[in-house]
């Protein structure tokens, strides 16, 4: 069944931190699961005497799960999608500990006469702004988080064409109603969408430093306004705010 790897398979395993013996153990237990060590061993053409290494690695990444009750013991595969979540989850948490050694160490290396530098705007006006939240979609090649206030229900195809049209490699939306979600899921299927009324506010958030946060009127009559930021910080604060608002959600149904 190791056969069953294509070049693109492969090459996105490698990405993802799987070694050439790791993804071929991986696919022999997800096609023909669970397996002791040595049905893997046998199946995908790996060394008995270095099974054991490439198990324990797959299951530090998350990738399997180990029974160790039984004698000898089984391996079973974790649902890909499954894997890799606790993959990017156990990913995050390490890339968080060297940036905080790395900021930590490189700080005491910058003068002290070097200040960081964060580009923030304020845009004001009601088609400015959703000229704004389609190019932050359209631009984005990175992940891309949407959450689309009942303001802007008017502009759903417009948003919808501009989540379409991203080349962004997650996109996560969530709309206000399930009309709003309808037009996006028809417009970009490859979008995870969720339902989400009553939302104060909204915005864009691409990658892990670029965010449209949309406030709203202040009052009656006075302008729609929204912050566009390239900073770090609040990028995070609104990704964290933009998770909690994705659990509380209602998945689209289709």
């Amino acid at each position: 069944m190791s056969n069953d790897i294509t070049p693109r398979l492969r090459e996105s395993l490698v990405r993802l931190g799987l070694s050439e013996s790791e993804m071929k153990a991986y696919i022999e237990l997800l096609g023909g699961g669970p397996l002791t060590a040595m049905d893997v061993s046998r199946r995908a053409g790996i060394p008995y005497s270095k099974i054991y290494d490439v198990l324990r690695r797959l299951e530090e990444k998350g990738w399997i799960i180990v029974e160790e009750s039984n004698r000898p013991a089984i391996f079973i595969a974790r649902h890909p999608r499954e894997a890799i979540e606790i993959w990017k989850s156990r990913r995050e948490l390490e890339l968080r500990k060297y940036e905080e050694e790395a900021l930590d160490e490189l700080g005491r290396i910058a003068p002290s006469a070097l200040h960081e530098r964060h580009d923030v705007w304020i845009s004001r006006g009601f088609g400015a702004i959703v000229a704004d939240v389609a190019e932050a979609i359209r631009k984005c090649e990175e992940e891309v988080f949407v959450a689309i206030p009942q303001d802007l229900e008017d502009e759903m195809e417009r948003i919808a064409g501009a989540i379409a049209g991203s080349s962004g490699d997650d996109i996560k939306v969530l709309a206000p109603n399930k009309a709003s979600a309808d037009v996006i899921k028809e417009a970009a299927p490859r979008a995870l969408i969720r339902v989400k009324e009553g939302m104060f506010g909204g915005g864009v958030i691409c990658g892990a430093s670029s965010v449209v946060l949309l406030l709203g009127e202040k009052s009656m009559g006075e302008p729609y306004v929204a912050i566009r930021a390239e900073h770090p910080g609040l990028s995070l604060i609104a990704r964290s705010y933009f998770e909690h608002l994705w659990d509380q959600a209602e998945p689209e149904q289709m």
